[in-house]
Order: structure tokens, then C-alpha cells, then sequence
């Protein structure tokens, strides 16, 4: 996909002038509630905290005892993630709420240089800009996992890119290079996404960004202000456990007759909250052989849901529902193999009541 501000998905919204507190804004970051942002200025170890329409709150808190010219900022929803121009470059610093260093990464193994890190389905994950490659660190171990991705392509150009900055939307990364003005999109699995937008300003090199959940915001060093850009149509939020919960229940409860699952001791309520967590748990197909009677008729039925239960069977020995999908004659006239879909959602692992 090409740029998305030259293919009308993305325009630049307002932007805002911050030099009265920072002299070269260099990376921002949402907090939820409010914004906070650093400035490149040597001996400027601050971070700086900032209202929703970029009015100084007049707070800042000194980050110097850490030995850091801060050079990116990102919040895990728990922690501010900070790393520095100073020695050492290649560390994550962590920070509470209050601002209080916490346990750090230390990604030296990986790379010289780190240009941001962020979390995403509970690992974190560092940008080497040295090597141009994700890495993956656990999070409650804060070592290194030993899955990366490499980054060193640019799906514009082929060039290899370096990174400034980083923030995520919905579970992507989006990240700022030192040239071009541009912010590419990126899995953590596939790599760069082939979507990603220009700028249109000269952010002179050195530029983070930041997401409020509607609109991205870029520091520009060489202006002193703070670009936004906004994506038209906005980004699709992912669904919350609620919004499914409604969705479900809808579909369940409008049907008549009931599905075969609500007949057959699954009450509606479970079958809900199966459908709340799918999304998290996606199902998948497996096989099992299991006792029939030559009148079991239901068992057969394709699309039935049942509770099946076999100590033998690794899958199946706690017992769980599972999806009839198909079913195999055995040589044992008593026995039936099924192909069936089933999940590791902890609601199928509750046992009918008689």
C-alpha cells in the first residue's frame, strides 16, 4: 500500500507550539491522560508532562540520576519506557507513575543502540537501530527471549532504515526514521506491514512519535512544536470483551429454536462467554476416539457440540466441549474417530451439570 497521506487515509491535523518549555522536542508519549515529551538538548534530562490540547501542566521530573539524555519515551499502560543518548544506550529505563526508577532492560547483547521499546501481547519488544531488527524480551524476567525480527529493508526503497521512535495502535508498530520524514507500520511477526505515511516536514532527523488513541503526534526539534496526523477513515479499534459479550448474546438469544449446544446442557450464558473470549483463543481441529452406540445418533451430527472425555488422551483427559466437525468407522464397530474443533478457552473446560 502507498503512503497514506498521498492516498487520502491520513492528513496532518493541528499543531502546536511547545518552545516555551522545550527548546528541541524530541519524542512524546500518551498516558492516557495526558501527554509527556522530552526535549534533545544537551543537559536536559527531563521529561515534561502536558495537557490533552498541549498545555503545560507544569510538571517535570529529572531523569538524571539514571545517567541519560532521554532520546525516546513509551508507556506500557504500567511503566514509562526511556532510553538515552548516554552511556549506556543500548538500556531501557523503566519508571512507575511516580516517576521512580524500576528494573531495566538491558539490551546490550542485541545492539549498541536502542531506539524505543514498547509492549505488545505482553512481551516487550526493542528496536535495535544499529541493527535494525525487533527483539523480544520477556516481561517478567526482562531478558531476551531469542525471537527477533529483521527490519533492514525498507519496503519503499530497500534501503536500510534508521529508527528514531516508536509508538503502537492496535497492536502495530509504527516507527519514525531518521530520513525521509516517513513512519512505517510493523508486525512483529510479519515485519513491515507496506503501510505508512510521509510527513511532509522536515523533522531534521532525530523525531519520536506518540498515539491518543485517535491521532498520531510528532515532535519536531528544528520548529519546537508538535505535529498531529490523523488517519480518515480513523483506525478500527480491536473489540473489548463487551463489545463481543453483546454481539454474542444477541446472536444466541435471537435464535428460535436454541442451538443444539443451549438443548444439550450448555446453558446460553456459557456459550456467551465462550464467544467473549474466542477472539483470545482462537479454535483449532483435533481428533479423538470415543465410545458410540449404535442409537447415539446426536454424537454423529455434524455441527453438534458435546462434552467428550477420554483419561487416554493427553487433549481430552480433563474433559471439554468440543465442535463435531466429522467422524471415521473404526474396525471397532463401538468406536467412532471425530474430527472436531476445539479450544483452549478455560469456559470449555467446565463439566455439564446433569
Amino acid at each position: 500500500m502507498p503512503d497514506l497521506i498521498a492516498e487520502g487515509l491520513m492528513y496532518e491535523g493541528l499543531d502546536y507550539d511547545v518552545s516555551g518549555v522545550l527548546s528541541s522536542p524530541r519524542d512524546v508519549e500518551w498516558d492516557g491522560s495526558s501527554f509527556w515529551a522530552i526535549n534533545d538538548s544537551a543537559g536536559d534530562n527531563a521529561v515534561y508532562k502536558f495537557d490533552s490540547g498541549w498545555g503545560y501542566a507544569f510538571e517535570s521530573h529529572d531523569l538524571s540520576s539514571q545517567n541519560l539524555n532521554p532520546r525516546t519515551i513509551n508507556y506500557d499502560g504500567q511503566f514509562f519506557l526511556v532510553t538515552g543518548d548516554d552511556t549506556p544506550s543500548s538500556t531501557v529505563f523503566r519508571f512507575d507513575s511516580g516517576w521512580s526508577s524500576v528494573a531495566s532492560i538491558d539490551a546490550s547483547g542485541q545492539d549498541s543502540d536502542v531506539a524505543g521499546c514498547v509492549k505488545i501481547s505482553g512481551s516487550y519488544w526493542v528496536i535495535g537501530a544499529t541493527t535494525s531488527t525487533l527483539y523480544e524480551f520477556s516481561p517478567s524476567t526482562l531478558s531476551y527471549t531469542g525471537r527477533s525480527k529483521s527490519l533492514a529493508a525498507r519496503p519503499d526503497t530497500g534501503g536500510t532504515p534508521a529508527f528514531t521512535g516508536c509508538t503502537v495502535v492496535n497492536g502495530m508498530i509504527w516507527a519514525t526514521i531518521s530520513s525521509d520524514d516517513i513512519v512505517f507500520e510493523i508486525d512483529v511477526d510479519a515485519g513491515y506491514t507496506g503501510r505508512w505515511f510521509v510527513t511532509g516536514q522536515n523533522f531534521s532527523g532525530r523525531s519520536g512519535t506518540g498515539w491518543d488513541g485517535g491521532a498520531f503526534f510528532i515532535a519536531n526539534r528544528g520548529a519546537d512544536r508538535v505535529y498531529s496526523y490523523v488517519p480518515d477513515p480513523p483506525f478500527a479499534e480491536p473489540p473489548t470483551p463487551e463489545d463481543v459479550f453483546r454481539a454474542s448474546f444477541a446472536d444466541a438469544s435471537g435464535r428460535d429454536p436454541l442451538p443444539t449446544a443451549l438443548l444439550e446442557r450448555l446453558d446460553a450464558r456459557k456459550l456467551v462467554g465462550h464467544n467473549v473470549l474466542a477472539y483470545l483463543y482462537p479454535p483449532y481441529i483435533a481428533e479423538v476416539t470415543v465410545p458410540v452406540e449404535l442409537d447415539d445418533y446426536p454424537l454423529l451430527v455434524s455441527g453438534s457440540v458435546h462434552w467428550l472425555k477420554d483419561e487416554y488422551d493427553p487433549l481430552f483427559k480433563m474433559g471439554r466441549w468440543a465442535l463435531i466437525q466429522g467422524r471415521e468407522l473404526m474396525p471397532n464397530p463401538l468406536e467412532m474417530r471425530l474430527t472436531v474443533f476445539i479450544s483452549d478457552n478455560p469456559l470449555t473446560f467446565v463439566e455439564p451439570t446433569e
